[in-house]
């Protein structure tokens, strides 16, 4: 989960980056444009998979919602 694409966000996605690995990523829906082809740039082994947005509030049921998808 992430609101923007920051270099430390970016900095996951890289460690993360494998043959073996498909990355689900969730945007909140406040977070307005959000550039995927940024993030897609630069993985060169996974899949990203873009989860449909929710307006997540930390703490309360959406939370949870968009973990569980």
């Amino acid at each position: 989960m992430t609101k923007d694409i920051s270099e430390e966000f970016l900095n996951l996605v890289k460690a993360l980056d494998s043959d073996t690995h498909t990355i689900f990523i969730h945007v909140d829906r406040k977070s307005g444009d959000f550039n995927e082809d940024i993030v897609k740039n630069n993985l060169h082994h996974s899949a990203a998979i873009f989860v449909p947005r929710v307006d997540v509030t930390w703490g309360d049921s959406p939370l949870l919602e968009v973990s569980f998808r």
